[in-house]
Order: C-alpha cells, then sequence, then structure tokens
C-alpha cells in the first residue's frame, strides 16, 4: 500500500529525537491549549536540526488565524492540521499562505458531500477522526464503513485509536484514497511521550503492507 505515518502530540525534545530516528513521513505538534499533549506556551521548538524528510505539523484547533501563522512561521511548520470547526474561507487564507493544509472530518459528514465539497479547493488532505468533544486523543477508533461512501477525491489521513493490531484491517481499505496513517496516544507511555518500542513494531509491519 506505500503508506505515509504521521505521529501526533511529541513535545518532549528527548522523545522527538528518538521518534525521528524510525523517520515518521509526519510529526504532530499540538498548540491546543485544552490537549493533554499541548506544547505549551514556552516551548523551545521541535529542534534546530529537525531532518526535512518529516515534515512538521501544527496541529490547531479553533485559533485566532494570525495567531496560527506567528506560530507557523516561528516553528517552520510545514503543515497545519486543522482539527476544529475552522470553515473552507479559513482554510482558503492559510492555502494562500502557502502551507499543506490537512483538515480534520467528522466521518459523519461523508454522508454530506457538500459539507466536504466546499473544502476541497482549500485543502491537501482530509483527515477522518473519532469524534469528541476534546478534539482528537480519544484513543478509541470509530466505524471505517462510513468511508465507504467517500469519493476519494482529496487523499485521506486516517486517526482514531489506530494501534499496531489496527493495520489488519488497515490493509483491507485497499479501496480509500488512504495516504498516511495518524498515531497517538495508543503508543504512549504518558500523555506527549511515545513508547518507541511499539512504534519500531508499528513500523515495520506498516511497511509489509
Amino acid at each position: 500500500m506505500n503508506l505515509k505515518w504521521k505521529v501526533c502530540g511529541m513535545r518532549d525534545p528527548e522523545n522527538i529525537a528518538q521518534v525521528l530516528e524510525l523517520k515518521p513521513n509526519f510529526m504532530g505538534f499540538i498548540f491546543y491549549n485544552k490537549s493533554p499533549r499541548y506544547v505549551g506556551q514556552q516551548w523551545v521548538g521541535p529542534g534546530p536540526e529537525f531532518p526535512s524528510t518529516t515534515k512538521k505539523v501544527g496541529v490547531f484547533v479553533n485559533a485566532d488565524l494570525n495567531q496560527v501563522k506567528f506560530l507557523g512561521y516561528k516553528y517552520e511548520l510545514d503543515s497545519l492540521q486543522l482539527h476544529g470547526h475552522e470553515t473552507p474561507e479559513y482554510c482558503s487564507n492559510l492555502f494562500a499562505s502557502g502551507y499543506e493544509i490537512i483538515k480534520a472530518v467528522s466521518p459523519d459528514m461523508v454522508s454530506d458531500p457538500e459539507h466536504i465539497r466546499a473544502y476541497k479547493p482549500w485543502v491537501h488532505y482530509l483527515l477522518f477522526d473519532t469524534p469528541s468533544e476534546q478534539f482528537g486523543g480519544t484513543g478509541h477508533s470509530f466505524d471505517w464503513t462510513l468511508l465507504a461512501q467517500y469519493d476519494n477525491e482529496i487523499p485521506v489521513f486516517l486517526s482514531g485509536g489506530i494501534m499496531i493490531k489496527s493495520l489488519d484491517n488497515i490493509s483491507k481499505l485497499n479501496k480509500l484514497n488512504l495516504a498516511s496513517v495518524d498515531i497517538n496516544s495508543c503508543f504512549e507511555t504518558r500523555p506527549g511521550f511515545k513508547d518507541i518500542n511499539k512504534l519500531k513494531e508499528f513500523k515495520i509491519k506498516l511497511e509489509q503492507l
């Protein structure tokens, strides 16, 4: 399947360095202050020698546009993951600023093609995640059969409770325009800190799909 993978919810410098050795395609940093994985106001950033082979993704939830642009510039983010109720106009503004845009969408919205269509000109990826009041990080998956209704026009990130054993079922999603899997809480020893051995096992099995 040649799937890419994203490790989200990173903030600890040592753990970031360890995860980078596994060469994920994307690494996510959460700038939502209600998340237990929030990087914090005094965060020093992902490190000056961050490899170009891993894209830096800033995760935002209903944030002020100017603040998003400021943090995107400050931390030299490659991609912006918009995980709240951001409008198509909001996305278009950041798209015009040159960022790669990943827009989180509730799987329930697949049955409302007009809603999704409004975002399509302004996003590079749609991310389907388990709906929650916490805007992600639930550790629970959703009913993937909902995605059978998706038109596959925009590539997809799959998120929500993905773990090593999920890969067997992910391998069956061969009709979905699936670009990347997004992993987070199921690989943590505590919020914001990833288990390297579990990630290694995940990567090996992912590459076998």
